[in-house]
């Protein structure tokens, strides 16, 4: 799936379920792929809130 992006919405329910719920990426990407018939691999989620976390520092690190 070349050239395909995820939106917000997708990027931010796979953070929550990851950091709050504790999932695995795998999980995460067969839970994507059983109720949103929406198939996304583990390294995909990982690079994407790997760069999530990335925009997401100077505002954790000005509000420290």
């Amino acid at each position: 799936m070349c050239g395909v992006q995820f939106g917000p919405g997708v990027l931010a329910l796979a953070a929550y379920l990851n950091k709050c719920g504790g999932l695995s990426y795998g999980k995460i990407a067969d839970l994507f792929d059983e109720v949103f018939h929406l198939q996304i691999s583990r390294s995909t989620l990982a690079r994407a809130l790997q760069r999530l976390s990335d925009k997401a520092l100077p505002t954790y690190e000005g509000l420290v």
